[in-house]
C-alpha cells in the first residue's frame, strides 16, 4: 500500500501484525501469507502465531517495531497513558500517539431519581414514619400550634424593633456628644439604647432558630403521613446509617469533619496543614497509599540509619516513588501582608506624618505618649493618673488625624481587598492540591 494513497494510516496491535505478517506483490497487487519471514514474541519468549493471540499481547506486538520506553514518555509528557493505538501521517510525517487520560475512578454519572424516592432515602423521614399513624397525626397537629404562635411571637419582636428603632436613636444621641456638658449620663444612655437594641436582635434571631427547627421536623411529619403506605416498603438497609452529610465530588461549603460521611473517597483530595508565623500555611497532598508507605515505613525505621539495610517495604520497585516527598504549597505571611493592602495603607500613613501638618502634629504627642503606658503593674496612682490624663489630652488630635473620612475609607477598601486576597488564595492552594489523584488525608 503505498503512502501517497492514504491520508493517514491507523495502527493498532491487530493490525500491525497483519503488516509483519504479509507482503505486497508487486505484479498482481496482492496480499500473500509469509508468515515464515518475520516472527514476533510474546512476553512469554513464545511466537505469536495468531491476530487473537497478538490481541491479547498488545505491548509485545508494538515493542517488535517500536521504543516503548520512548512512547510512554511522550504520553506521560501530556499527562496520557498510551492506549495501544497511533496514527501515521505519511504527508506531514508525524507519529501521533492516541492515548486515555489518567483517572483513579472511571467517571460514574449520577443517577436521576425522583422526588419521593429520595425522599425515601433520607433517615429522618424514616424515623418520623416508625411512629404509629395516630401517635404521629398528634404530633403535628401540636408542633402546628407551637409553629403558628412562634410566628406570632416573631411578628411582634418584629414590630416592636421597627417602632423603638434603636440605632436611629443612637445616631441621634451621637450627634449631641460634642455639645453636651454631662457626657456620662449621655453614654449612660447610648449604652441603654445599645442593650436594648442587641436585646431585641438575639430575641428575633433565637425565635428564628426555634421555627426553622420546628418547621424541618414538622416537614417530615407530614410528608411521613402523606407517604405512610410507602415506609413500610423501604428497605431500611439500604437508606443511610446516618444523619450526616454527604460529602461528594466538586461539592461546597464548610462543614465540619464529624458530621461528615464520605462517599466515593477516591474521588477526593485532601490536605495536611502546617500553620505558623513566618508561613502562614503549608499544605502537602497525602494519599492513602503514601499513608500506608509512611506507616510501614515508620515500623522499619533502621531504614533511615543504614541504606544498605533497606526494609522490605522499601524494596518494592512501585513504592519507591514515595519516598520523595511531595511539593508543598506555601503560603508566607508577607504575600498577604502586601496582597491585602496593609502595606501599602502603612507606607501612606507614615508619608502622611512626615509631609502633612496634622501629621506633624500627631508625631511629638505620639513620641511622649509611647513612654507612658497606661497599665496599673509596677506603676503608683499618682503616676498612672498622670499618664491617664496624658492621653486624654492628646486624644483629639489623634483623632483628628487617623479617623478622617478618607483613612475610614482606605480602611474600607483594605477589609474588601483582604477578603478577594483570601478568596484568592485559598481557591490557588486548593487548585495545587488538587491536581493530585486519590484520596488523602488532612490535618
Amino acid at each position: 500500500m503505498s503512502s501517497a494513497h492514504v491520508n493517514a494510516l491507523n495502527i493498532d496491535s491487530p493490525s500491525l501484525f497483519q503488516i509483519m505478517k504479509s507482503k505486497i506483490d508487486d505484479n498482481q497487487g496482492q496480499v500473500e501469507d509469509m508468515s515464515t519471514e518475520l516472527t514476533i514474541y510474546g512476553d512469554n519468549e513464545e511466537p505469536l502465531s495468531s491476530v487473537e493471540i497478538a490481541r491479547r499481547n498488545k505491548d509485545a506486538v508494538f515493542n517488535s517495531l517500536f521504543d516503548m520506553e520512548k512512547v510512554r514518555h511522550t504520553c506521560e509528557s501530556n499527562g496520557l497513558k498510551f492506549g495501544q493505538r497511533m496514527s501515521v501521517l505519511p504527508k506531514l510525517k508525524v507519529v501521533r500517539i492516541l492515548g486515555v487520560k489518567k483517572t483513579t475512578v472511571p467517571p460514574v454519572k449520577p443517577q436521576k431519581m425522583s422526588y419521593l424516592k429520595r425522599i425515601l432515602r433520607k433517615p429522618n423521614f424514616l424515623r418520623e414514619g416508625q411512629k404509629p399513624l395516630e401517635d404521629l397525626k398528634a404530633e403535628t397537629a401540636k408542633l402546628e400550634k407551637e409553629v403558628k404562635s412562634l410566628d406570632q411571637e416573631r411578628e411582634k419582636v418584629l414590630k416592636y424593633q421597627k417602632e423603638q428603632d434603636s440605632i436611629k436613636k443612637i445616631k441621634a444621641l451621637r450627634k449631641e456628644w460634642h455639645n453636651k456638658l454631662d457626657k456620662q449620663t449621655l453614654y449612660q444612655r447610648i449604652e441603654e439604647e445599645r442593650q436594648l437594641r442587641d436585646k431585641t436582635y438575639l430575641k428575633i434571631n433565637d425565635i428564628e432558630d426555634q421555627l426553622m427547627e420546628k418547621k424541618q421536623v414538622l416537614y417530615y411529619q407530614r410528608m411521613a403521613i402523606k407517604h405512610n403506605s410507602r415506609i413500610h416498603t423501604v428497605d431500611t438497609a439500604s437508606a443511610l446509617p446516618t444523619t450526616k452529610t454527604e460529602l461528594k465530588k466538586d461539592s461546597r461549603g464548610l462543614v465540619h469533619s464529624e458530621a461528615c460521611v464520605l462517599r466515593d473517597f477516591e474521588d477526593f483530595t485532601f490536605c495536611g496543614t502546617d500553620n505558623g508565623l513566618v508561613n502562614m500555611t503549608a499544605a502537602v497532598p497525602f494519599s492513602l497509599k503514601r499513608f500506608s508507605f509512611h506507616l510501614k515505613l515508620h515500623n522499619y525505621y533502621s531504614v533511615l540509619d543504614d541504606d544498605n539495610k533497606a526494609a522490605p517495604v522499601v524494596q518494592v520497585i512501585e513504592i519507591q516513588k514515595y519516598l520523595k516527598t511531595p511539593k508543598a504549597t506555601t503560603i508566607s505571611a508577607s504575600e498577604i501582608y502586601f496582597g491585602c493592602g496593609a502595606f501599602k495603607q502603612r507606607v501612606k500613613r507614615q508619608t502622611g506624618k512626615k509631609l502633612t501638618r496634622k501629621g506633624k502634629e500627631v508625631q511629638l504627642p505620639e513620641n511622649s505618649l509611647s513612654q507612658k503606658v497606661i497599665s496599673t503593674s509596677n506603676v503608683s496612682v499618682e503616676q498612672f493618673k498622670h499618664n491617664f490624663d496624658a492621653h486624654v489630652e492628646h486624644r483629639k488630635k489623634l483623632r483628628d488625624f487617623y479617623n478622617t473620612g478618607n483613612r475610614m475609607n482606605e480602611r474600607r477598601h483594605r477589609e474588601i481587598q483582604k477578603h478577594r486576597f483570601t478568596h484568592r488564595i485559598c481557591t490557588k492552594e486548593r487548585r495545587a492540591l488538587s491536581q493530585t489523584f486519590g484520596s488523602n488525608f488532612s490535618g
